[in-house]
């Protein structure tokens, strides 16, 4: 069977897009990902959003206009220092990120906090505003992950028993959300890459992990035009380990990228905020720009960019 193809000519007017509209850190990342451009350069664009306090802020995560470092903003960088393959500890970035981790801002004991107060002092989606309560896994997994792969040693052994606990806790309780299962699949590959398994084993996690991201899996197409919960809400390449046994799912996602574009050459977000509507005719581009990075890098894993 033929596989749907993105187009050079596609291709080419979704690259010119990125250079009208996207954000330096976008743009970077675009650059990095499809003309290679220098890692320092995504790394430069990450540092201006970057406090004092070494957390993160500023809409990184462009749905919250918040400037001061918070958890999921914070948990946004990660993400896509992760995207990029970044692996030095001594880069003054990963050590403020660090830093402010370890320090336990908008921490409630083995938690830090999916949404802080301050995000209600600024434009924002309405799931960003301040509502108190637990949530185990995002952004949690993602500050421990970090820190066990870039922390000191003070800071790792202060990660581990909190990992352990988390890890756990998702091989006895399905995770339930799609955004919490990407994050608990950042923290096992940290275990991993930290060479953490025989202290950390995930094993029973990553199994129960699986199973559990699998039953997210929006598997009517009819709905992905939505906000739903496609494939590459995990699976971003071949390798990831619930690639196996979706391989038709993903190849229909691929089929649908390619052919959802908007009337201008990249993709629209399935969502809105319901307030502060010129905010968030910002927010949209930006988001667009994020997107545009993503689904292409989705389409150039799996081979789907015509040369």
């Amino acid at each position: 069977m033929s596989k749907t193809m993105l187009s050079q000519s596609d291709f080419q007017a979704i690259r010119r897009w990125m250079y009208r509209c996207a954000r330096p850190v976008e743009l970077a990342l675009w650059q990095f990902h499809f003309e290679g451009g220098p890692r320092e350069a995504v790394l430069a664009a990450l540092s201006a959003f970057q406090n004092p306090d070494g957390g993160i802020g500023h809409a990184l995560e462009a749905d919250c206009w918040n400037t001061a470092s918070a958890p999921i903003q914070t948990g946004d960088a990660i993400l896509l220092l992760d995207g990029i393959g970044f692996g030095d500890p001594r880069h003054p970035l990963a050590q403020g990120i660090c830093r402010w981790i370890a320090g336990g801002s908008c921490r409630e004991g083995g938690y830090w906090q999916n949404t802080i107060p301050s995000n209600d002092q600024f434009p924002r989606a309405p799931w960003w505003s301040y509502a108190p309560g637990e949530n185990p896994y995002n952004p949690t997994a993602l500050m421990l992950g970090f820190l066990l792969q870039y922390g000191g040693a003070e800071e790792r052994a202060s990660a581990k028993p909190l990992a352990a606990k988390l890890l756990q806790r998702m091989a006895e309780t399905p995770v339930d959300e799609p955004h919490s299962a990407a994050c608990c699949f950042y923290l096992l590959k940290s275990v991993e890459r930290a060479g953490l398994t025989a202290e950390l084993s995930g094993k029973a996690a990553l199994a129960a992990l699986c199973k559990a991201a699998n039953a997210l899996l929006e598997r009517d197409t009819a709905k992905w035009s939505g906000y739903s919960c496609k494939p590459s809400q995990f699976i971003n390449s071949p390798a990831h380990p619930l690639y196996a046994g979706n391989e038709t799912l993903v190849e229909a996602e691929l089929d649908w990228a390619v052919g959802s574009r908007s009337a201008d050459g990249v993709w629209d977000i399935p969502w809105g905020w319901g307030a502060f509507p010129e905010e968030f005719a910002v927010s949209r581009i930006w988001w667009q720009g994020r997107m545009a990075v993503e689904r292409a890098c989705l389409l150039k894993n799996f081979g789907r960019i015509a040369q």
